[in-house]
């Protein structure tokens, strides 16, 4: 997840509250080699506490030195005032970002907008990517409307779309 010269990668997980990422997105992380310098941001609308979801993080991962680099951010997903806390827990260090959408499909264009109206994620810099879980809207008119705000956020080669069901033990 690093490249050469990288001081790490941050992985924000929108919805990191939830029941998949607790299952199954983080045990995966635990079992990562430690060289990528991997930091867990978790981004939601439930009002964490940061200690509690660093605690969390440790337990599921398996892996306490990540659960105390973990970071939480509580933001409304339709509010891009609210990405600035993001943006601050994110920002200036050259970290990659991976941006994990392990929400609802019916928030996805929420934090797209977000993600652009804050200037958290920039199309065409290969440290920020985005992982998106299909379905990818609910039928052809809306998963084109999808894809084209995905374009004008990211260029193709930074959009990773998964399965929802299939990916899942792969994540």
């Amino acid at each position: 997840m690093t490249g050469s010269g990288s001081s790490g990668t941050d992985l924000v997980i929108f919805g990191a509250s939830g029941d998949l990422t607790r299952r199954k997105i983080l045990p995966a992380l635990g079992a990562l080699d430690r060289e990528h310098r991997l930091r867990v941001v978790g981004a939601g609308r439930s009002d964490l506490a940061e200690a509690d979801f660093s605690r969390e993080i440790a337990e599921a991962s398996g892996d306490q030195d990540l659960g105390r680099s973990a970071r939480w951010v509580r933001l409304d997903y339709s509010s891009p005032g609210s990405y600035t806390a993001l943006k601050a827990a994110v920002g200036g260090d050259g970290r990659t970002l991976v941006f994990y959408l392990a929400t609802p499909p019916s928030t996805f264009s929420s934090i797209l907008d977000g993600l652009a109206e804050s200037g958290v994620a920039r199309r065409g810099d290969p440290r920020h990517r985005i992982v998106v879980e299909k379905p990818l809207g609910m039928d052809v008119a809306s998963a084109r409307e999808l894809n084209g705000r995905l374009g004008s956020l990211f260029e193709e080669s930074q959009v990773y779309r998964i399965d929802h069901y299939l990916a899942k033990d792969t994540v």
